[in-house]
């Protein structure tokens, strides 16, 4: 069975679904193959994490952070109770140990540590992603825009739709084609308009 590190908070999910399951009549054995671990892992998990809450978990996730860092006493300093006395000297060093990696060394640290993390990528980074390739209602392209000669590529929706959707059926307008438009929504007159094309207002 091959090996795959789950997080604490991976595995107090999984030990929920367990739960359901084994009150559902399963055995261990066949949960445990379920959740892709074996009996031993099932039960060593059970032991370390069955009881912990919602605080205990970030806790650990807190501790996990700051030993892959160097700093494992400074977990004990971001608890829900030390946070805000301490959020401006943890966010200065945090600051200072980033600063001495790039995001890219920081994320494959990370991934060796078995610290769930990544970095956020800028909008262009984001849109080169190759997973992007097979997402096709992200955008839509127009191969023709009336007054211009470039295409025009719009976004559609960020997420896949289980059904339909979203879609683009005609391309934006140029910018001043519905002004007159507006503005008789607002209140202005044909010839409060004509005056501010006039005087180049619009």
């Amino acid at each position: 069975m091959s090996r795959k590190r789950f997080t604490a908070e991976q595995i107090i999910g999984l030990l929920r679904e367990a739960d359901v399951k084994l009150f559902q009549g399963r055995g261990v054995g066949q949960v445990s193959r379920e959740m892709g671990i074996t009996e031993q892992t099932y039960y060593r998990w059970r032991k370390e994490y069955g009881g912990m809450k919602t605080a205990q978990v970030k806790r650990l996730k807190d501790l996990e952070l700051w030993e892959a860092l160097g700093r494992p006493d400074l977990a004990d300093q971001s608890s829900y109770d030390e946070m805000d006395a301490n959020n401006q000297l943890l966010k200065e060093e945090l600051t200072r140990i980033f600063l001495t990696r790039t995001a890219a060394e920081w994320e494959e640290f990370f991934d060796q540590a078995h610290v769930p993390a990544a970095r956020v990528n800028t909008i262009p980074e984001a849109l080169a992603l190759k997973q992007l390739n097979n997402r096709e209602n992200l955008f839509h392209t127009f191969n023709t825009v009336p007054g211009t000669e470039q295409t025009v590529t719009v976004p559609v929706a960020g997420f896949s739709y289980a059904h339909g959707g979203p879609s683009v059926e005609m391309p934006p307008s140029r910018m001043g084609t519905h002004t007159e438009e507006v503005l008789r929504e607002l209140g202005y007159e044909d010839e409060e308009i004509t005056s501010l094309r006039r005087e180049g207002v619009i």
